[in-house]
């Protein structure tokens, strides 16, 4: 069992917006989890153990460093964070309490080579590729049945929590957000005046819609062909 650590760091970030020099993280930004009305949701939080190898309910295995940008710009470093799969919220340490972000005052988390936005619809949610279509990944945790059948008795029947990764795409500035399409004829028509140029794109690297890494990469193209106008 590792025995995790948390402490802040805050530094000099550069962002697009502007040059912030950051000695302590905003109390706004976050909250005491067990402060909540709701008690499924408290009894949850209480059931993650910070000090396990691996947690089903967080995304990472190991806790890791990150920054979090607020809505004025301001960007903070954390130095071990996670985020809870379950209830979707990041979680972190300051001065030995038990602490998250809280959703509402949070533009966006980079953890671990991997970006999340806040979306009011679905809250926050990994950023698979960022430009006029947004392509997204929505993680959650849902109970599943299953059965085992031991030397051929009769099956003992239980339930596990099972992590679901969604992928969709937002329009109408990120207000609208759908399934990407299985088809490959449905999905073209979300490119319109540029479809060409992306089946053009996807027979050159030979690039398949039914692959996640794939379709990042489609999106990434598409999106790309705006910033080059």
């Amino acid at each position: 069992m590792k025995n995790f650590i948390f402490l802040f760091t805050f530094l000099c970030t550069t962002t697009l917006h502007s040059q912030v020099a950051v000695n302590e993280i905003k109390t706004e930004l976050f909250g005491n989890p067990f402060n909540q009305q709701n008690q499924a949701h408290i009894n949850n939080l209480k059931a993650i153990d910070l000090n396990a190898e691996k947690n089903l309910n967080n995304l990472l295995e190991d806790w890791s460093s990150a920054s979090v940008e607020d809505y004025d710009g301001n960007v903070y470093a954390v130095d071990s964070m996670n985020f809870n799969i379950d209830n979707n919220v990041f979680l972190f340490m300051k001065d030995g309490e038990f602490l998250m972000l809280k959703g509402e005052k949070v533009k966006s988390v980079d953890l671990q080579y991997r970006r999340f936005d806040r979306f009011r619809s679905l809250g926050f949610c990994e950023v698979l590729s960022d430009g006029d279509i947004p392509l997204i990944k929505h993680y959650s945790m849902q109970e599943e049945k299953s059965y085992t059948n031991p030397m051929g008795m009769p099956g003992t029947e239980k339930f596990e929590l099972v992590v679901h990764e969604d992928v969709y795409y937002f329009e109408n500035d990120r207000k609208l957000y759908h399934k990407v399409p299985r088809k490959k004829s449905e999905l073209l028509k979300l490119f319109k005046s540029k479809k060409n140029k992306v089946v053009e794109y996807a027979k050159e690297n030979k690039l398949s819609n039914k692959r996640e890494v794939d379709l990042i990469k489609i999106f990434a193209y598409y999106n790309s062909l705006f910033s080059q106008s």
